[in-house]
Formats: structure tokens, sequence, C-alpha cells
């Protein structure tokens, strides 16, 4: 009790889903429990998401950009900008947990967090690591080793799966201090989602939208669902539309 917690996931809190989603609603009952915590995006400062119309523009431009204004080069990287921007937030917390910092940016923030002496995490829900793991099967090693290296050197990892606990032993050589967090639903905010009526009537296409979010990496795996849009869409004819986001 008393200790302050700090979550880094990777990427701003209001665009992304990956801040929200994994950290966002876990963290905040950890003051039942007479701990502090706050959580902020590790490069939330110096990223650019730009807009639809920019995107239309300009069709190669892609949905995160790094902010070109902040005189990066070899000395003053993103990462030592990250480290700049969040000093103080490390300094002041006693667990510092990185969540999915898939990017080279953490490594600074990791390392000064582990030297300060913090108590450091680590938390995954994906398989981003190891030689099974989808940067390394895609051929982004730097990427992947990066992420290997700091759940090698977090004191906790925190994942949602036996499998990927598994995977995870075989990366750290052990089970030791590796968590199972099953991944949670905000019943609060799903039941205003069940209890509000259907608004698909309301919209020019009368369809009924089921969407996907995922990166390329996941494209595959939409493949594993297609019977379930096959029945809602032969039990709606003509009136579903998949929708999908992501990178």
């Amino acid at each position: 009790q008393g200790k302050k917690v700090l979550y880094l996931p990777e990427y701003d809190l209001d665009n992304s889903m990956v801040g929200r989603w994994r950290h966002f609603w876990p963290s905040k009952h950890l003051g039942d429990y007479g701990m502090e915590w706050d959580i902020k995006g590790s490069t939330e400062p110096f990223i650019y998401r730009p807009t639809a119309d920019e995107r239309a523009e300009n069709p190669a431009r892609a949905e995160v950009e790094i902010a070109g204004d902040k005189g990066f080069n070899e000395e003053h990287t993103p990462g030592m900008e990250s480290l700049c921007n969040l000093k103080e937030d490390v300094d002041g917390a006693d667990v510092v947990v990185f969540g999915r910092t898939n990017n080279l940016f953490g490594k600074e923030l990791f390392e000064y967090a582990k030297n300060s002496g913090k108590v450091v995490g680590y938390e995954v829900d994906d398989l981003t690591f190891g030689p099974r793991g989808i940067f390394y099967e895609n051929g982004n090693h730097n990427v992947s080793d990066a992420i290997d290296e700091q759940i090698r050197d977090a004191d906790f990892v925190t994942t949602t799966t036996q499998s990927l606990q598994k995977e995870l032993a075989d990366l750290r050589g052990s089970y030791d201090n590796i968590y199972i967090i099953r991944n949670r639903v905000d019943l609060d905010a799903l039941s205003e989602l069940v209890d509000a009526p259907i608004q698909h009537e309301n919209r020019p296409d009368k369809k009924i939208r089921v969407g996907w979010a995922g990166a390329g990496y996941h494209l595959k795996r939409i493949y594993g669902v297609k019977e379930a849009y096959r029945d809602i869409n032969s039990q709606n004819p003509g009136k579903v539309a998949l929708v999908f986001k992501g990178i």
C-alpha cells in the first residue's frame, strides 16, 4: 500500500486503443488496493496523427508520424525526447509498467527506470516478441530485439493467456514473475451499449456495421472468423457492412 504505479503505453491515450483498453481500465482499480497510479503515452509528446483530410490529400502519409520540428539527430533522438518528457513521472513512481512498447523509442526510458532502482514491469497481450513474434517474422528484427531485451530485463511481465505465458517463459528462461491478467471489459460502459437501440436505421446506407480493428499483421486472423461473418450476413442479407480500422 502507498506505492505509486506509472503506466507507459506506447501511444497517446486519446487515439490509441492499446493505451485505453490494456491499461486504463485495469489500472483504475489499483486504488482499491491502496495504490496510486498514473498513465501517460510514452510517445505522446512528439507524435502527430494526420487528419483524414490530410491523408486524403496525400495517401502515402502514415497514420502516425514523428513530429518534424523537434530537431531530432544523433544526439537528440525520439528516445531521448521521451526520457526528457517523462523523467519526472518516472522519478515520482515506485513501479513503472511499460505497455507493449513496440518501437525503438522506449529504450532510454526503460534503462533510466531500471538504473533508478524502480520496479519495472512489461505488459504484453500479443505475440510481438521472440523468434515466432510478428515483428521478427516480418523482418523487423531491430524492433523485435528491443522488445525481447526489455522483456528479459523487466522485473515482472504480465500477459493475458497461458500460451503467451509459455512463450514468455521460453524467452526469459523461467516462469518466475510472469503473471496472467486476463482482459477486462468495462461492464458499465458495455451495459450502456447493450441497452441502446440499434442506430443503423438512421444512417443513409441503413446497414449493420461490423467493425474490425487491428494492424496489417492481423489480416490473416480475419479469416478465422469468416464463418461468423457469413452467419450474420445470412441472417441479415444485404444489410451488413464490414468496417476495417488499422494500419
